[in-house]
C-alpha cells in the first residue's frame, strides 16, 4: 500500500515532468524510469492507488484533484488538443500546483 507522503512526492514527479513535457499526451509515454514507477498503480495514478486502492466504493472527494472525470483538471489535460502544448502544459501545471497545496496530514488515516 501507498503512502500519502509517497503518493504525493510520485505524484509531483510524474506531473512535474508531463508539465514540462507537453508534447507527451499520454502516461504511456512518460520515459521507462517513471513509468515503471506508476505502470502498476490503479489507473497508473499514486492518487487513485491511495484514495480508491482496493476499494468497492471509493472516495475520490479526499483526493487533492477531487475528480478525474469531465470538468477536473486530469479530464482537461488529457482532452486538451495535442498540437496545442500550452493548454496541455496549463492543466498540468494546474495539477502540480493542486498536489502541491496538498496538506497530506489532513484526511491522511482516513486514506
Amino acid at each position: 500500500m501507498i503512502t500519502p507522503k509517497e503518493a504525493k512526492e510520485l505524484t509531483l514527479e510524474i506531473w512535474r515532468y508531463l508539465r514540462d513535457h507537453p508534447e507527451i499526451t499520454c502516461k504511456s509515454y512518460l520515459p521507462d524510469k517513471l513509468r515503471s514507477k506508476i505502470q502498476y498503480l490503479k489507473h497508473t495514478c499514486p492518487l487513485c492507488e491511495l484514495f480508491r486502492g482496493k476499494n468497492e466504493h471509493p472516495d475520490c472527494s479526499l483526493c487533492p484533484l477531487k475528480s478525474c472525470h469531465y470538468g477536473s483538471m486530469y479530464n482537461d489535460w488529457t482532452w486538451a488538443p495535442y498540437k496545442v502544448l500550452e493548454c496541455r502544459q496549463k492543466a498540468a501545471a494546474k495539477i502540480v500546483e493542486l498536489v502541491e497545496a496538498w496538506n497530506i496530514e489532513e484526511g491522511a488515516d482516513n486514506a
